[in-house]
């Protein structure tokens, strides 16, 4: 207690208790017996513990509710010494547990309140004041929740903020104060508000040594900012704090021998992550990837959890955190984590590992430190999102062909086929994802491997099947074109003959399945020749029979009459709007079947078989398929001409006929505004039709689109050609080349093309059909987006090019990969396929000078521009090309990167390139550099050190995209 006036009030006070008890009072102690002024004498004895009893028996005389009352009246009088004397005396008996409920009930808390509000208030009262509110209030919400609503945390913040010259002791128990209020979630905005935040966290720093007060900081930091209202208000305090660049001080304090207090940091820490900010201020920090790795070593469980959470946050995109983390051996740890028993940790692992994986240079060591083989062994038993972390992983090891032995000898493999015969599809599409890695890397050990672990059948299975997803059959049949590219025969011939030749079939009996449903059996009539005609302005001449599935009654065609088709009656009975509704999936299934032909059909790896070892005798599609390609051009056709014959769906349907025109102009790209302002509304005749005649109108559309695309593909063959030819096909979509829609449009320029090119029996029908040179030369000057296809067809048509009879450096027709496809005046490329497609240039430069080319980028994509020699080997299944060997060099702007080598790192280079942008490469043999120009502006030395005695060739490597390149020497 305080000597001197203090002392004597509580003498007085004392004494008052005396008297009103003084006849009743029962002696039970014997201290009780001592009297005020004996007590006083003691209070200054030179022996502490004497001091110590003293207090505490006076503290307990003055523990009555009337004495309390006089105490806590006493802090607000105006006498300073006094109220110094109550205040303190407050502080002391708030220690007693049985006294703080009844000085609460005597209003402590707004009197102690107004002291701390008193800036004109001595420190040491000020300090009392706060001492005896965080006694009172510790451990009570309601207490907590009283004071703030007393206004006193702006009062506290000004003391946390002072100048130097305040007492340490009044902002260390103002700290305490703080601390205690920011352990109530329902004060947390009151604090934000207050600043609390960006202000502990200040007060932090500034106690450096002083690790105490950082963790109370810290803890209370973390409290406000974990459970605030709101993202939005996280976010903002955490931006807060790293505009005071905090993350210096969270590293220091993560490598702290105080367990504690690196916790609290790391916590910290962990909040940024989860709101992903301030991702490069942390990774930036050395000290944090120490204070992390530290943890994972020496970490209780849950801290490791904490760590793990973060490292992930810090190393996803970030390559060279990536680079770092590697650095400090953290995969052997991370090997033992995902051996752990503890789930969360297993799973905070793997997450870290696929993190991890991105890079190339971990592969060596999640080999060799048994990461992988413990994922093999993980994959079965692990739920949906952690297999896919796997698979994901996987993807990125079996995408390298440096991991060829590890693939085989850990099983990965085996655990491949696994995902691909899961029944999840995302895990179908992983586990395919991977065979079309592995396959591009393939040697014959993988392939072996391959095999006998059931990846090819496992292919064959998904593309035939009908529940497998579109894109799991398609990247399933990328994966078999990629396998057969590698092997010299055999394994071609199965594929031919077990999933090319039935996929055919499928498609033919899918495609009378789709047909019946849009038109019933019962509605007889399906369509006739002059409806097709008027609705898709054909040549009244032309006289083409619509089959509907390959399932109809030919009529006798005489001179200029129309013929009738009508579906044969069939048992099959179906409600109409049932009928329509089921073929809504029954036509992405067969969508999912022609894209995935297209991709088995737009290769040459299935021609010229040998049909055994060493046998002269060679099998291709045409030899094997036979039948079955008549068939599917039949079945092609019927699909092809469904946009031209939608008034019968819409009647079947029961709903009010429109114009198939009408419908897909409201429906193209989504966009409402290509419907006409006459067009009627849809309107049901029975409130029994539930299904969107849009959605039947997109599949429809659809359907069309990808047998055009099959038959661009397929017309390569002399039979299924002949027999399109012979059915008027040319004629037929003649209205789809300036059609409104681009995607149909382009679709059937690329066929027409593709058909008049090998055939000039077809090239003369088109010449003598006008509306399609009429439409396509439209096309050509009037839609940018479709003057390459336009621009290809009448080309081939009218064989005529630019480039006729000029020599001059163009691209090389003769060098180039099979599915680009290359304008006449060979200035021009465009890739539709799934594959890396490569072009070189005519002539080559060496030795000495300067040589620049020019490309037009005409549409987005993945595009590598560079120089390669005639030693650059392409391998467009594999995505290798300019730029992924030794022999080449290239820029890519859609990924910000420069290619050169197999394993290339560091090369991030240039900038962002757009449409319309002019990329100069340039060439410069005297100093032996390449370099790049953006429309004109320099983006400096790619690449040093070229051998100049080599012959360099202007190079292209798309996916697909569009370029056109002008040439030009400097």
């Amino acid at each position: 207690m305080n000597a001197g006036s203090g002392r004597a009030g509580n003498d007085n006070l004392g004494n008052q208790r005396i008297t009103d008890n003084e006849e009743t009072r029962d002696y039970e102690k014997p201290e009780d017996v001592l009297s005020l002024d004996s007590l006083a004498e003691l209070v200054d004895h030179q022996n502490v513990i004497v001091q110590e009893s003293v207090t505490q028996i006076l503290l307990d005389r003055a523990a009555s509710y009337d004495t309390l009352a006089e105490v806590v009246a006493a802090c607000s009088v105006s006498d300073p010494v006094l109220r110094e004397s109550a205040v303190n005396c407050v502080a002391l008996l708030a220690k007693i547990e049985t006294a703080k409920t009844p000085l609460v009930r005597l209003g402590a808390l707004r009197v102690l309140s107004e002291v701390v509000r008193d800036p004109f208030e001595r420190d040491v009262v000020r300090r009392d004041a706060v001492i005896a509110l965080f006694k009172l209030v510790s451990g009570e919400d309601s207490r907590r929740s009283s004071l703030v609503r007393l206004d006193v945390l702006t009062a506290l913040s000004k003391i946390l903020v002072s100048d130097p010259s305040r007492s340490n002791d009044l902002k260390y128990w103002t700290l305490l104060l703080v601390h205690q209020l920011c352990v109530c979630d329902a004060l947390h905005p009151a604090l934000l508000a207050t600043g609390f935040v960006p202000l502990l966290s200040q007060h932090a720093r500034l106690s450096f040594g002083n690790t105490n007060t950082q963790k109370l900081c810290l803890h209370a930091v973390v409290r406000l900012v974990g459970q605030a209202e709101g993202a939005a208000n996280t976010e903002s305090e955490l931006r807060k704090l790293i505009d005071m660049e905090v993350s210096a001080f969270i590293s220091s304090c993560l490598r702290s021998d105080d367990p504690e207090l690196a916790y609290w940091s790391l916590r910290l820490l962990f909040e940024f992550a989860c709101r992903d900010i301030g991702r490069y201020a942390f990774s930036t920090q050395r000290g944090v990837l120490a204070g992390l790795m530290r943890t994972l070593g020496v970490g209780e469980p849950p801290a490791i959890r904490v760590a793990l959470r973060t490292l992930k946050w810090l190393t996803s995109g970030n390559e060279d955190f990536q680079r770092h983390t590697l650095s400090t051996g953290i995969v052997r740890r991370l090997a033992g984590f995902l051996r752990s028993d503890d789930g969360e940790t297993m799973t905070l692992a793997l997450a870290l590992v696929h993190e991890l994986a991105e890079n190339v240079d971990s592969h060596g060591e999640l080999f060799e430190t048994g990461c992988v083989k413990r994922l093999v062994e993980l994959s079965p038993s692990l739920s949906v999102p952690l297999a896919l972390y796997v698979a994901d992983i996987f993807v990125f090891l079996c995408g390298s062909a440096a991991n060829a032995m590890g693939v085989v000898g850990d099983g990965v493999v085996g655990a491949v086929v696994g995902f691909c015969k899961s029944n999840e599809p995302d895990l179908q599409y992983g586990g395919v994802a991977m065979l079309l890695n592995l396959s591009a890397i393939a040697d014959d050990a993988i392939m072996l491997e391959i095999i006998s672990s059931g990846g090819v059948a496992e292919c064959q299975r998904l593309i035939l099947s009908d529940n497998a997803r579109r894109n799991v059959r398609t990247v399933s049949a990328k994966a078999l074109v990629t396998m057969s590219s590698r092997d010299a025969g055999p394994f071609r011939n199965v594929i031919l003959t077990s999933v090319l030749k039935p996929l055919c079939s499928k498609i033919v009996i899918a495609t009378a399945q789709v047909i019946r449903l849009l038109f019933p059996p019962e509605n007889s009539l399906v369509a006739s020749v002059g409806e097709v005609l008027a609705t898709g302005n054909l040549n009244s001449r032309d006289h083409y029979l619509l089959r509907i599935g390959g399932v109809y009654d030919r009529d006798t065609i005489e001179n200029d009459s129309l013929p009738q088709s009508r579906l044969k009656q069939t048992k099959e009975a179906h409600s109409t709007s049932e009928g329509v509704r089921e073929a809504i999936p029954l036509s992405e299934n067969l969508i999912g079947m022609l894209a995935t032909l297209t991709i088995l059909a737009n290769t040459p790896v299935f021609d010229n078989i040998p049909s055994d070892a060493g046998s002269e005798i060679l099998l291709g599609v045409e030899t094997v398929l036979g039948r079955v390609l008549t068939d599917l051009g039949s079945s092609l056709l019927d699909l092809v001409v469904l946009p031209l014959v939608d008034k019968e769906t819409a009647n079947a349907a029961g709903i009010d006929m429109i114009a198939i025109s009408e419908l897909n102009e409201g429906m193209t790209e989504g966009d409402p505004s290509h419907q006409t302002s006459d067009r009627r509304e849809l309107r049901p005749k029975t409130s029994e039709t539930s299904f969107s005649i849009q959605e039947i109108a997109r599949k429809k559309l659809g359907l069309s689109v990808h047998s055009l695309d099959v038959i661009a593909q397929v017309v390569k063959y002399d039979t299924f050609r002949d027999y399109v030819v012979k059915e008027k096909f040319l004629s037929l979509i003649a209205p789809f080349i300036d059609h409104f829609n681009e995607q149909l449009a382009r679709a059937a320029l690329i066929a027409l093309s593709s058909c008049i090119e090998k055939d000039d029996n077809a090239k003369w029908e088109a010449l003598q059909h006008p509306r399609i040179v009429a439409a396509a030369w439209s096309t050509h000057l009037n839609r940018p987006s479709l003057a390459f296809f336009a621009n290809l067809f009448l080309e081939n048509a009218l064989d005529f090019s630019l480039a006729d009879g000029v020599d001059y450096v163009q691209l090389n027709c003769w060098d180039k990969t099979y599915s680009l496809l290359v304008s006449r005046d060979h200035l021009e490329i465009r890739n539709e396929s799934w594959t890396f497609e490569s072009i070189r240039a005519t002539h080559g430069v060496s030795h000495s000078g300067q040589f620049a080319f020019e490309v037009e980028l005409r549409t987005d994509g993945i595009i590598q521009i560079g120089w390669a020699t005639r030693n650059c080997r392409y391998d467009p299944e594999a995505g290798n090309g300019i730029g992924d060997d030794l022999e080449s060099y290239s820029f890519d702007g859609c990924r910000k990167q420069k290619w050169h080598g197999v394993t290339t790192k560091d090369n991030a280079y240039g900038d962002s390139w757009s449409v319309g942008d002019v990329i100069t490469c340039r060439i410069d043999l005297d100093e032996r550099e390449i370099s790049y120009l953006q429309n004109g502006r320099s983006l400096g030395v790619a690449f040093q050190n070229v051998d100049s005695d080599n012959i360099w060739f202007v190079y292209l490597h798309a996916i697909n995209c569009c370029t056109n390149g002008k040439i030009s020497l400097i």
